[in-house]
């Protein structure tokens, strides 16, 4: 066989074996809690009525009431989201003016905090 071009060794660096690039090291990334703030609100308060479901990955909740407790939204969501760990919830009641035009907005804020369930580790 003739030879055309002479070759030279592949400047392969010390990450490389052969062809096959090995892994580099390893990073941590940490999961981060998930926040979601539900708002309900009314221009009367006499209005405010209905239900709300919350949902987290593929699970939903059932139908929760509008005047639920922060009590009965972590029991809820611990019956309904299996993948769900931890939880915080607080309840905020609105009775809120609006600047400019003699109008309040009444209503109710649920800030639900689903706890990051574990460091994910990326090699």
């Amino acid at each position: 066989m003739d030879e055309v071009v002479a070759g030279t060794e592949p400047g392969f660096d010390q990450l490389t074996v052969g062809i096959v690039a090995t892994p580099q090291g390893e990073i941590r990334v940490s999961a981060h809690n998930e926040i979601q703030t539900i708002r309900l609100t009314s221009a009367g308060a006499e209005d405010l009525h209905g239900s709300i479901r919350i949902a987290f990955g593929s699970d939903t909740t059932a139908a929760i009431s509008w005047d639920a407790t922060a009590e009965d939204i972590r029991n809820e969501i611990h019956a309904a989201l299996g993948g769900v760990s931890a939880v915080n919830v607080a309840v905020t009641a609105r009775a809120q003016s609006m600047s400019g035009l003699p109008r309040i907005m009444y209503g109710r804020d649920w800030t639900v905090e689903f706890a990051a369930s574990r460091d994910a580790g990326v090699d």
